[in-house]
């Protein structure tokens, strides 16, 4: 209170004064105002206070332009693209079932192996046409090498005198720089609480592009980035091992009656001879040559320490840039989602294939069982009592034993007879000795 001075409250003349009154005193309020000798315009919206931070350090921490630019150019744009333009990525663990167009063409199912269960027997021999209508797989891991080429032994020698390669990124460690090698009179600047200069990225702008930049490795579609499939991209593995069969495809048990009467066709294993490295390879003499001539090698990681980035931070531009470049998590149309190429070793992706049609000329479940329905077959008949009678059919041969037959019940119950299948269904792969036992509907 001490500084505190009173006005004659009892005037009623002179000049007015705005005041806002705290605690029982009242403090003058004042306004800024800038402009040149002579000018006060008053400072607003559209008259901002003239600050300028543009040569300041950027405060320790804050990214570069040139990590951005890097990070900027590893980003690529949304929308399909050729593997070379894409970025690597893993299929999420809990992936679902990835559509698949069809039907499939003769080329494409001949592009690579078609696996099959059971154990399926062909008529043949095969022609000469046969064999060179598509490339007949052979297996190699057992051959001997060709003469002159290079030996594990001599590769492995090489291996020991070449150790690995650190050339990481730069580590800016945050602290005060201490010393500076042929500079003298070096200022210690804290700029740890400076505005960012005009256009520096935010943290706000970083931390968004943070939350959706994912951690390698494998994770769950909530947390992994849409991506489209590249133009170009190779065969992914899949898994069709549990797949449900497409509609009206050819049961095993439906393949096992066409098979009892289907012969069976030997085709030997194609051997490959050795022979002379292809023009231009290496030879064992030049490895091992090299192999002598090679000495390890080690580059450690280069630490730097700094209290503050240099000038030429990253722009606000340039960040949002990638951010419009970075979508968000979970799945998206492929104009919105990341161009990227498979993982050389993804893991088997899960498909569904059960609404897909079947490829032209295909046999059909009713076709081929009306083939079968028509061969020669046994006919089993238990009269179990007066309103119930088993019936079974089976290729000629098959043991009663044996689940090969197809089974049927009839029920009389006064006026009304039913007849109802074994297991809901006219498949052959019941045995004729459990039919009692068997569900019928």
């Amino acid at each position: 209170m001490g500084d505190n001075f009173r006005v004659n409250a009892t005037t009623t003349v002179g000049d007015e004064f705005a005041a806002d009154e705290i605690a029982g005193v009242k403090h003058q309020r004042v306004k800024i105002g800038i402009g040149a000798d002579g000018v006060a315009a008053d400072v607003s919206s559209a008259n901002p206070m003239p600050v300028t931070a543009t040569a300041l350090p950027l405060p320790t921490g804050a990214a570069s332009e040139t990590t951005l630019a890097a990070l900027s150019t590893k980003t690529p744009a949304l929308g399909q693209a050729a593997m070379a333009a894409s970025s690597p990525v893993v299929v999420a663990s809990d992936q679902s079932a990835i559509p698949v167009s069809g039907p499939l063409t003769d080329t494409q199912l001949r592009a690579s192996a078609v696996p099959i269960s059971g154990t399926v027997t062909a008529s043949g021999p095969l022609t000469d046409t046969q064999l060179r209508a598509s490339a007949v797989p052979i297996s190699v891991a057992s051959l001997p090498l060709p003469a002159g080429a290079a030996t594990e032994a001599t590769l492995s020698a090489l291996d020991t005198k070449i150790t690995a390669c650190n050339t990481g990124a730069v580590v800016v460690a945050s602290g005060t720089v201490t010393t500076v090698t042929g500079i003298t009179n070096v200022v210690h600047v804290d700029a740890s609480s400076l505005p960012l200069p005009t256009g520096a990225a935010t943290e706000s702008t970083l931390s968004a592009i943070n939350t959706k930049t994912l951690t390698a490795g494998q994770a769950a579609m909530a947390s992994s980035l849409p991506v489209a499939i590249a133009s170009n991209q190779s065969a992914v593995p899949i898994s069709a091992a549990t797949l449900p069969l497409p509609t009206g495809a050819a049961t095993e048990a439906t393949l096992s009656a066409v098979n009892g009467k289907v012969t069976t066709c030997n085709t030997g294993a194609v051997t490959v001879a050795s022979s002379a490295l292809p023009s231009g390879a290496a030879t064992e003499t030049t490895l091992s040559a090299l192999s002598t001539k090679v000495t390890a090698c080690n580059t450690g990681a280069v630490t730097v320490s700094a209290s503050a980035l240099p000038s030429g931070a990253a722009s606000e531009t340039t960040v949002a840039a990638i951010s419009t470049k970075t979508p968000a998590l979970g799945q998206a149309a492929m104009v919105s989602s990341v161009p990227v190429a498979i993982a050389s070793n993804q893991s088997a992706v899960p498909i569904s294939a059960s609404a897909l049609p079947l490829p032209t000329g295909a046999a059909t479940e009713a076709t081929l069982a009306a083939g079968t329905v028509e061969k020669p077959q046994n006919m089993s008949v238990d009269e179990a009592s007066s309103t119930v009678t088993y019936q079974g059919w089976a290729p000629p041969g098959t043991a009663t034993s044996f689940a090969g037959w197809r089974m049927r019940k009839i029920s009389i119950s006064g006026t009304v007879t039913s007849i109802t299948w074994a297991d809901g269904d006219a498949a052959y792969d019941n045995v004729w000795n459990d039919r009692a036992a068997k569900s019928y509907s």
